[in-house]
């Protein structure tokens, strides 16, 4: 019952997030110290597996947004690195401003993911490989939801070794 409460709660988040609902409550959230924090609270985490995480600060950028929904969606990301690239990974975690918004980027040198299901990733229910770890796909649902929320864009790319995670935001038009 308390695995079926937590599906049923991971849906919920997500079709809020799709209807837009958490929209209102936007403000300005520095995005790099959003990283930052969740970098710190998952370094415990990576020390356990003996995995490494590299923080890449950039400059202060702040966009409007849920600053709670977007520290879950990198969090979310984070343990997906962890829980998938293996002991002793290496994990970079950072923020690149461009000109028209900011990307947050999650990279390990895990094995990655095969090119053919790169395009799935993100797609409820949907898991690589079910026996490997717990879970019921529905974490890069979330993420995915969380982004479109924020009018952004997630993207999977083959780092080659490892993954990388993209989420892409616009600034506002001013």
């Amino acid at each position: 019952i308390e695995e079926l409460t937590l599906v049923f709660e991971k849906l919920l988040q997500i079709a809020e997030a799709e209807a837009g609902a958490r929209r209102r409550s936007f403000t300005p959230v520095a995005l790099d110290v959003v990283a930052a924090d969740v970098v710190e609270l998952y370094e415990a985490v990576a020390e356990a597996q003996e995995a490494v995480l590299r923080h890449e600060p950039a400059d202060e950028v702040q966009l409007p947004g849920d600053r709670d929904l977007l520290a879950g969606a990198l969090a979310n990301l984070l343990d997906n690195a962890l829980k998938y690239a293996g002991p002793r990974a290496v994990i970079h975690v950072g923020t690149q401003e461009l000109p028209d918004g900011v990307r947050l980027i999650v990279q390990d040198n895990g094995p990655g993911v095969p090119a053919a299901e790169l395009a799935r990733l993100g797609t409820r229910f949907h898991r690589l490989s079910p026996d490997d770890a717990p879970g019921h796909g529905l974490g890069l649902a979330s993420v995915q939801a969380v982004v479109a929320l924020h009018g952004g864009r997630l993207r999977f790319e083959n780092a080659a070794p490892g993954l990388r995670a993209v989420i892409e935001l616009p600034r506002p038009n001013r």
